[in-house]
């Protein structure tokens, strides 16, 4: 099913430290030079991901033939802004319809960018078409459209366009889903462009659609959970097999949504077993479809496909289907009595939960299936098969995966009926095979095993290889403690070792460190600003060092998740902290900081760095003073001797 997608990205903004050039660079996958700061953006080794890169303008403008340069475009836009918090750019990021071939998805985009964006606006358009990403979803084409925020006429750039609305916003969300579905529609996919037509609506309005239109499938997308987007970031992590918390969510989110799906499929199939399809009968869950009718070839699951090959591999000489199913993570298993009485117990339970469950959307052949209703005596002959209803029986060969789920061998995954299945399966030699039980048992410890490797990857990403050594203070202090701990409280331990203590910014920590930082610029000087809840570590003098890659050998990010697996409510404020510092060197007889004053810990360490610095300037004034004044001296010296010099010649000739 097609994805729509029209998202209308925040501005390229000066102020957070983004370029309309890095940008524009990595959109079209080129090597271009930012002229305003000198650095070089090479996106170039990656060029191959762009299937489509072009530029639009008006033609009715007239603007100058330099528009068309990628390089010189964006280093004028750029240089026509002056604020050092400037909107450089905006960017659209669409998705283009996977059913589509390549030249009906660029006539897609090019007809709405001309007709939507550039025309009559002044507005330029730089296009790329990406494919989709390396290592995931082959649908995901999709394409980057930054435009300027500045009017271009004949002379360059002029008067700045006005800022993007959300009426705006909208009506480019309506378009593209009009354009596409109109697209689709030239294509003969009445049913996906339908899909897009509506796709810039919410979920709920989407769902009433596709109910109407009696679209089951359409149903259940938009009853799925919603995924939250990776980004290159976190994708790239995820691909070196870094697990991350965002990829974890966004794994469970899929899981779920499968989950949702199979249970949805599975309650549909309940209903039309016990309605007894026009037999009014429950048919044996194991009956298998021995029509030689030809049948669809089916839409099967990752496991049952890999089932699928692992049982067609075992047909070749010498393999085995224990062995190809162990090559693919997978265990044959034979069912036993225990497991047998166990799992049917669990299955008839089940079965009459779903049968209570309130009915979904359904298509309307289906509908009309599952509205037959059965008179009283036909309930009661329901209920006495659904009792003697024997899912798994003593002797089965099932496949349990790696999530301990059980899958039984049927035509499907197979390929054969149960005739020939037997055929193939009767030279098996049982006496190995585990128990449903002990496969699924074993499943879970081979689980267990993977969380503490991926455990230990991940300890070892956090810490550096080798603690630099031109590091000396408390910063070298803080980056041993890093590399020679384990886990976060060993951390936090070493540092105590060391007289250095961790601390977390509250709210008033924040708001304090913004408004020294607001009053340390207008002096033209430095003071960082620390982020709520972010955690940081405070020597013996009450200096706040931020753990981020120059004093852990780690990333910021990774640092603060890595120290939340820490019972944070234990965790003093930074001001508290500090407070502590200046209580255990008053302890100490004075040394380091002290704080007598009566004054808070914020107000004695500005009046403490207030001092510092007039003690600075007065010996660099006294300093000054005599540099001055010994130069005047010499100055002197050196006038009186030039003088003596030129009289002492006259004097001789004189006598």
């Amino acid at each position: 099913m097609a994805q729509y997608r029209c998202s209308v990205q925040k501005a390229v903004s000066r102020g957070k430290g983004q370029s309309a050039v890095a940008k524009a660079a990595y959109n079209a996958r080129e090597s271009l030079r930012d002229e305003r700061t000198g650095e070089l953006k090479d996106y170039s080794r990656s060029h191959h991901n762009v299937l489509f890169s072009g530029i639009f303008v008006d033609p009715k403008i007239g603007a100058p033939e330099w528009v068309q340069d990628r390089a010189k475009l964006w280093n004028e836009a750029s240089a026509a802004e002056t604020k050092k918090n400037a909107r450089e750019a905006q960017e659209i990021i669409v998705n283009l319809p996977h059913d589509l071939t390549p030249e009906q998805q660029e006539f897609m985009l090019k007809d709405f960018v001309r007709e939507q964006i550039t025309r009559g606006t002044g507005r330029i358009a730089d296009v790329n078409i990406h494919r989709a990403p390396k290592d995931g979803d082959d649908r995901n084409i999709h394409a980057h459209i930054l435009m300027t925020v500045r009017e271009i006429g004949p002379q360059g750039f002029g008067e700045k366009l006005p800022e993007v609305d959300t009426k705006q916003i909208d009506r480019w969300k309506e378009k593209w889903a009009e354009r596409g579905a109109k697209e689709l529609r030239k294509a003969g996919l009445d049913l996906e462009a339908d899909r897009w037509a509506v796709g810039h609506r919410n979920k709920a309005f989407q769902r009433e659609d596709a109910v109407r239109r009696g679209d089951q499938e359409h149903i259940e997308w938009c009853d799925r959970e919603a995924t939250k987007h990776l980004g290159p970031q976190v994708a790239a992590m995820e691909r070196k097999g870094i697990e991350t918390d965002r990829g974890a969510e966004y794994r469970a989110t899929i899981e779920a949504n499968k989950l949702q799906a199979e249970l949805r499929a599975e309650l549909q199939t309940v209903r039309l077993e016990i309605a007894g399809y026009e037999r009014g009968t429950l048919p044996a869950a194991t009956q298998e479809h021995t029509s030689q009718q030809p049948t669809p070839a089916p839409k099967l699951g990752r496991t049952a496909a890999e089932i699928h090959a692992a049982y067609a591999a075992a047909k070749m000489p010498g393999r085995t289907l224990t062995d190809t199913l162990e090559d693919r993570g997978l265990i044959l298993s034979e069912t036993t009595a225990a497991d047998a009485e166990r799992l049917n117990k669990w299955e008839a339970q089940r079965l009459r939960e779903l049968a209570a469950a309130p009915t979904v959307p359904q298509a309307p052949q289906q509908k009309r299936e599952a509205e037959r209703q059965l008179n009283p005596g036909q309930q009661q002959e329901q209920e006495r098969e659904l009792k003697d209803y024997k899912k798994y029986r003593a002797g089965e060969l099932v496949v349990i995966n790696q999530h301990g789920d059980i899958y039984k061998l049927t035509r499907s995954n197979t390929g054969d009926d149960a005739k020939e299945r037997a055929e193939h399966l009767k030279d098996i030699d049982r006496a190995p095979l585990l128990s449903i039980t002990a496969a699924q048992a074993a499943m879970q410890q081979f689980r267990q095993e993977q969380r503490e490797e991926t455990e230990a990857t991940r300890q070892h990403y956090y810490r550096p290889e080798e603690p630099p050594k031109e590091l000396t203070g408390t910063a070298a202090k803080i980056l041993l403690a890093h590399y020679r701990s384990d886990n976060a409280q060993s951390f936090v331990a070493a540092l105590a070792e060391k007289g250095i203590a961790v601390a977390i910014t509250t709210e008033e920590d924040a708001e304090r460190s913004q408004s020294a930082a607001a009053a340390a610029f207008t002096k033209g000087s430095y003071a960082p600003v620390y982020r709520e809840g972010e955690i940081v570590a405070i020597n013996d003098r009450a200096t706040v060092y931020r753990l981020n890659e120059s004093t852990t050998g780690s990333k910021f990010a990774d640092m603060q998740r890595y120290l939340r697996t820490l019972d944070t409510s234990e965790l003093r404020s930074i001001e508290a902290t500090k407070q502590m510092m200046y209580d255990r060197a008053a302890e100490r007889g004075g040394r380091g900081l002290s704080n007598t004053s009566g004054l808070g810990v914020h107000e004695q360490e500005i009046l403490d760095r207030a001092e510092r610095r007039t003690k600075e300037n007065e010996r660099a004034a006294a300093t000054r003073e005599g540099v001055q004044h010994r130069t005047v001296l010499d100055r002197e010296a050196r006038r009186t001797m030039e003088n003596e010099r030129a009289q002492g010649p006259r004097n001789t000739r004189d006598s």
